[in-house]
Protein backbone atom coordinates (compact mmCIF):
# COMPACT_ATOMS: atom_id res chain seq x y z
CA UNK A 1 0.00 0.00 0.00
CA UNK A 2 3.20 2.31 0.51
CA UNK A 3 3.78 1.91 -3.05
CA UNK A 4 0.73 3.09 -4.89
CA UNK A 5 0.90 6.89 -3.66
CA UNK A 6 4.08 7.23 -5.02
CA UNK A 7 3.30 5.61 -8.25
CA UNK A 8 0.32 7.99 -8.79
CA UNK A 9 2.72 10.98 -7.81
CA UNK A 10 5.05 9.88 -10.88
CA UNK A 11 2.06 9.05 -13.11
CA UNK A 12 0.87 12.72 -12.45
CA UNK A 13 3.69 14.44 -13.24
CA UNK A 14 4.42 11.70 -16.12
CA UNK A 15 1.09 12.98 -17.50
CA UNK A 16 1.74 16.67 -17.03
CA UNK A 17 5.67 16.59 -19.02
CA UNK A 18 3.55 15.18 -21.62
CA UNK A 19 1.00 17.55 -22.01
CA UNK A 20 3.53 20.45 -21.97
CA UNK A 21 5.76 18.35 -24.72
CA UNK A 22 3.17 17.35 -27.07
CA UNK A 23 1.17 20.81 -26.56
CA UNK A 24 0.61 22.57 -30.28
CA UNK A 25 2.50 25.65 -28.87
CA UNK A 26 5.68 23.45 -27.88
CA UNK A 27 5.28 21.29 -31.10
CA UNK A 28 4.40 24.73 -33.04
CA UNK A 29 8.04 25.78 -31.22
CA UNK A 30 10.06 23.18 -32.04
CA UNK A 31 9.26 23.03 -35.70
CA UNK A 32 9.64 26.72 -36.25
CA UNK A 33 12.82 26.74 -34.75
CA UNK A 34 14.30 23.64 -36.84
CA UNK A 35 12.33 25.00 -39.94
CA UNK A 36 14.78 28.56 -39.30
CA UNK A 37 17.69 26.10 -38.82
CA UNK A 38 17.34 24.72 -42.02
CA UNK A 39 16.81 27.65 -44.04
CA UNK A 40 19.60 29.31 -42.31
CA UNK A 41 22.06 26.51 -43.53
CA UNK A 42 20.49 24.94 -46.32
CA UNK A 43 18.04 27.14 -48.41
CA UNK A 44 20.00 30.57 -47.71
CA UNK A 45 23.10 29.22 -49.15
CA UNK A 46 21.55 27.39 -52.37
CA UNK A 47 19.54 31.18 -52.70
CA UNK A 48 22.99 32.67 -52.91
CA UNK A 49 24.01 30.19 -54.97
CA UNK A 50 21.32 30.93 -57.88
CA UNK A 51 19.83 34.16 -57.31
CA UNK A 52 23.32 36.32 -55.62
CA UNK A 53 21.53 39.78 -56.98
CA UNK A 54 18.56 39.10 -55.27
CA UNK A 55 19.33 37.07 -51.80
CA UNK A 56 20.78 40.05 -50.02
CA UNK A 57 17.71 41.64 -49.95
CA UNK A 58 14.86 38.91 -50.38
CA UNK A 59 14.21 35.08 -49.93
CA UNK A 60 12.53 33.42 -52.95
CA UNK A 61 11.31 30.84 -50.34
CA UNK A 62 11.05 31.90 -46.27
CA UNK A 63 9.83 28.05 -44.85
CA UNK A 64 9.60 29.91 -41.03
CA UNK A 65 6.75 31.63 -42.50
CA UNK A 66 4.49 28.23 -43.81
CA UNK A 67 4.94 27.50 -39.97
CA UNK A 68 3.50 30.77 -38.93
CA UNK A 69 0.91 30.35 -41.44
CA UNK A 70 -0.21 26.50 -40.80
CA UNK A 71 -0.24 27.60 -36.99
CA UNK A 72 -2.72 30.46 -37.43
CA UNK A 73 -5.04 27.84 -39.41
CA UNK A 74 -4.49 25.04 -36.89
CA UNK A 75 -4.86 26.78 -33.30
CA UNK A 76 -6.10 30.69 -34.24
CA UNK A 77 -6.46 32.36 -30.92
CA UNK A 78 -2.95 31.29 -29.48
CA UNK A 79 -1.14 31.28 -32.75
CA UNK A 80 -1.90 35.15 -33.31
CA UNK A 81 -0.86 35.61 -29.59
CA UNK A 82 2.81 34.17 -29.94
CA UNK A 83 2.85 35.92 -33.72
CA UNK A 84 1.80 39.43 -32.61
CA UNK A 85 4.66 39.11 -29.56
CA UNK A 86 7.05 37.84 -31.29
CA UNK A 87 6.99 40.37 -34.69
CA UNK A 88 9.34 43.14 -33.88
CA UNK A 89 7.68 45.56 -36.06
CA UNK A 90 4.31 45.46 -34.60
CA UNK A 91 3.84 48.57 -32.33
CA UNK A 92 0.54 49.55 -31.19
CA UNK A 93 0.57 52.77 -30.60
CA UNK A 94 1.86 53.90 -34.19
CA UNK A 95 1.04 50.89 -36.38
CA UNK A 96 3.91 48.64 -38.48
CA UNK A 97 7.22 50.50 -39.39
CA UNK A 98 8.33 50.19 -42.67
Amino acid sequence: MVVQPNLTRKMKMNTKTKQILFSPLTIIFISYVAVFLFQLHVVFPAETKLFPVHSATASVMFLPHAVRVLATAIIRPKALFMLVSGNDRWQPATGPQL
